[in-house]
């Protein structure tokens, strides 16, 4: 049994899987999706293998959009919108910012953005709450 050529096979891990243009499908199928009938999608990049150079072209493929959140809740969290509207970059580390989850989520605002329905009602009483100690003085000042 003869050994694999090692060069060869370093060439073949410096291509990647393939997957990146696989993605980019997805991501042009779920965006025609998303404008026709608001179908939102959301593709799990973590569970894709992928070479951490395919990951980068895909990123650098992406390209930057206008709007970058970061969010720090149990860890830093962060959706980048790409060149494309509609498709995002969004990325989970925990506490020891470790990476948890890298997704791309087609979708008009990524789901971490969005308020929580409990948080809202809690922010609506805490108002209210601060609101009867707020006098018409201090309105007038």
């Amino acid at each position: 049994m003869s050994r694999p050529d090692l060069n060869a096979v370093l060439r073949q891990r410096a291509r990647g899987t393939g997957n990146m243009v696989l993605v980019l499908h997805e991501v042009a199928h779920a965006l025609e999706a998303l404008a026709a009938r608001g179908e939102a999608r959301v593709i799990d990049l973590s569970s894709l293998p992928m070479t951490a150079p395919e990951l980068a072209r895909l990123t650098d493929w992406l390209g930057r959009g206008e709007v970058v959140a970061q969010i720090e809740a149990e860890g830093r969290s962060e959706a980048m919108e790409t060149a494309y509207p509609g498709v995002w970059l969004v990325t989970h580390r925990d506490r020891d910012d470790m990476l948890r989850g890298r997704y791309i989520e087609i979708t008009p605002l990524p789901e971490i953005l969005r308020s929580q329905p409990a948080d809202i009602a809690a922010a609506g009483r805490r108002m209210a709450r601060a609101l009867t100690h707020f006098s018409d003085l201090e309105e007038a000042s």
